[in-house]
């Protein structure tokens, strides 16, 4: 009998543990999102996306979605403040539109109640060289899995557009407890490239070079860390594109750790043909010569 409960103790502590590995992201009360799209003269507004009610359909529970008003330059503080303690105003439904996520927190859902259809816009479980399809405005694409890392505490999933041109709209993360990175591609909304997000038990903010609502005219030292780079994989060759002019050495790996490629380039737009590459899984390691900082990546040939 003894042998039976604790079997049954142990069951429930790896179901336990399944359940909770991942944040929430519909944590709270209100959950909100913050996009930077509005590119007027020197300065950026960010139109807010927030998640708020639960709603029934199908027996399942979804949570309503709502535009709030933009953020202008003068709103937003470096500290973050006035868009952390704003209070959304509801009052512009994105109509037809909710999000509900797993049980286990690993995917989020955006179910269009006109069409009675639901969309994957973000999965946690994804492993290096996964290809899934999402939605994109009246169609699906393959996307693939090139990196997975841990910033802030936080998992984050790096895919890319399977299908050539690897367009850069489909180049982004999906991230713990916080969704995808990018908002625009996801059904009949013109979003941005997320700034900011906040639910019950946590903020995050892109590492950028704006506050929440704002990018200024500033001059910075273009840094390989500071996520300021896409990189793009084709039938022949990979394509890493900087925002900035970038002084980097460049050197890929396989998985065994056996060199395969070293370059050194000063330049935006880096081309490097892969053709002798067989399918499987790489690392790159970029050194920024200026800063001297290091990031390894993982991508993947197909």
């Amino acid at each position: 009998m003894k042998t039976k409960i604790l079997l049954f103790a142990l069951l429930v502590a790896v179901v336990t543990n399944v359940q909770g590995q991942y944040k929430h992201c519909l944590d709270g009360e209100i959950i909100r999102w913050s996009l930077v799209d509005g590119h007027i003269a020197d300065w950026t507004s960010s139109t807010e996306i927030v998640a708020y009610g639960d709603t029934l359909f199908n027996n399942i529970v979804y949570k309503k979605l709502y535009l709030d008003d933009s953020f202008n330059y003068f709103d937003a503080e470096e500290s973050n403040t006035n868009w952390k303690n704003y209070t959304p105003q509801l009052y512009y439904e994105w109509e037809n539109f909710f999000i509900r996520e797993s049980e286990d927190a690993s995917k989020l859902y955006l179910y269009n109640s006109l069409e009675d259809e639901e969309y994957l816009i973000s999965d946690m479980d994804l492993q290096v060289g996964d290809t899934i399809q999402i939605f994109v405005p009246s169609t699906y694409i393959n996307v693939v899995v090139n990196s997975i890392f841990f910033e802030d505490g936080l998992k984050h999933i790096s895919v890319w557009r399977v299908d050539n041109p690897p367009y850069y709209n489909y180049y982004h993360t999906f991230i713990e407890s916080v969704g995808p990175d990018i908002w625009f591609n996801y059904p009949y909304i013109v979003g941005g490239f997320l700034n900011c997000f906040q639910n019950q038990s946590n903020f995050y903010k892109i590492n950028a070079y704006y506050p929440c609502g704002f990018q200024g005219n500033t001059d910075v030292v273009p840094n390989i860390l500071e996520d300021n780079y896409n990189i793009f994989v084709q039938k022949d060759k990979i394509e890493i594109v900087f925002t900035y002019n970038m002084n980097v050495n460049i050197s890929i790996y396989n998985i065994s750790g056996v060199l395969l490629y070293e370059g050194s380039f000063n330049s935006q737009n880096i081309v490097i043909p892969t053709t002798d590459f067989s399918k499987g899984v790489y690392v790159l390691k970029m050194l920024d010569k200026n800063t001297n900082k290091q990031y390894t990546t993982k991508f993947f040939v197909l």
